[in-house]
C-alpha cells in the first residue's frame, strides 16, 4: 500500500508513510475541529449567561426572592468561561494536559447544569420547561461521546503532545 500523499511504501494500518503520518498528526483535523468551535462557543456562551444574570443582580425588578439564585449562577457562568478560556489556550497549543481539562470542561458544564436546575427547581419552585431538559440532555450526550473520544481516540493522543 502506498502513502497517500507522497507515493512512499505506508505504514502497516495506516494510510500515511512514517513522515507524513507525524506531519499530520501535529495539526488539529478531524473531528477534533468539532472539540475545537465547541471551546471557542462555550467562552461566548457562558460569557453571554454571566452578563445576563449581571444585570438582573444589577437591575432587580421584583425577583429579591431568587437573588441567590442568580449569585449561583453568575458566579458559575464565570468559573465556567474561564476554564473555557484557560482550555482553549492548552487546546491551541496542543498541550498534553489538554484531554484532561476538556474533560474537566465537560464535566464542570454537565455539574453546573444540574446544580442549577436542581437547585431551581427543588428550592425555588421553579416550573422547568422542554429548553431546561433539552439542555441538560445536551450536556450528558457530549459528555459521552467527547470524554470517550478523549480517552480512547489515537489522533488525540498524538496530537497533544507538547
Amino acid at each position: 500500500m502506498q502513502c497517500i500523499k507522497c507515493e512512499n511504501e505506508a505504514i502497516k494500518n495506516s494510510d500515511y508513510c512514517q513522515g507524513c503520518e507525524e506531519n499530520a498528526f501535529k495539526k488539529i483535523g478531524g473531528f477534533l475541529y468539532i472539540p475545537a468551535v465547541s471551546i471557542v462557543l462555550s467562552i461566548c456562551f457562558s460569557t453571554f449567561q454571566a452578563m445576563g444574570a449581571l444585570k438582573y443582580l444589577l437591575y432587580p425588578d421584583n425577583i429579591r426572592s431568587v437573588i441567590p439564585l442568580i449569585i449561583f449562577e453568575f458566579c458559575g457562568w464565570l468559573m465556567i468561561a474561564g476554564l473555557a478560556v484557560y482550555t482553549a489556550g492548552q487546546f491551541f497549543r496542543k498541550r498534553r494536559k489538554t484531554p484532561g481539562f476538556y474533560i474537566s470542561l465537560l464535566v464542570a458544564n454537565l455539574l453546573f447544569c444540574l446544580t442549577d436546575l436542581s437547585v431551581a427547581y427543588s428550592v425555588y419552585d421553579v416550573q422547568l420547561q422542554h429548553g431546561q431538559f433539552a439542555w441538560l440532555g445536551r450536556n450528558i450526550i457530549g459528555c459521552a461521546i467527547w470524554i470517550s473520544y478523549f480517552l480512547v481516540s489515537v489522533r488525540v493522543k498524538r496530537t497533544f503532545v507538547r
